[in-house]
């Protein structure tokens, strides 16, 4: 199965969201 490079990057993308998204609920419930 071949990535293409669009995809690769709207995975990564999605990544850095879900990560942001843990960071900011630790702020949060700091």
């Amino acid at each position: 199965m071949v990535m293409r490079p669009v995809n690769a990057l709207y995975s990564a993308m999605i990544q850095v969201r879900k990560s942001l998204r843990v960071h900011t609920k630790s702020f949060k419930s700091c």
